[in-house]
């Protein structure tokens, strides 16, 4: 079995993500990722969801620490058909079919 040689680093892939949705680039790109049973899914023409979410309760800043911190580490992106959804950068595979090298 032949492996696949990495052909992206993962600053310039977090560099496509970043610059999706911004104004006068379109954006939109094609990721694979593992899923929590193992097997890999795949999106297209997929952006990046931007704007700043809000906790539901931002009383303390404990709680709005707390929420930052379970958001660490997650692409939050939108699909074609309109669908938010996150992964956690860890288990992003490809970006437009190059295979992202995670090593620093």
């Amino acid at each position: 079995m032949k492996t696949k040689e990495f052909q992206i680093q993962l600053s310039e892939a977090m560099k496509i993500f970043h610059l999706s949705g911004i104004e006068g680039n379109e954006g939109k790109f094609e990721i694979e990722y593992r899923r929590a049973d193992g097997n890999f899914g795949t999106k297209k023409n997929v952006i990046r969801r931007a704007g700043k979410i809000k906790p539901e309760s931002s009383i303390l800043n404990k709680e709005k620490t707390d929420f930052e911190n379970r958001r660490a580490g997650k692409l939050r992106l939108i699909d074609s058909e309109g669908q938010a959804f996150d992964i956690w950068i860890c288990l992003w595979r490809s970006i437009n079919g190059k295979l992202i090298n995670h090593k620093y």
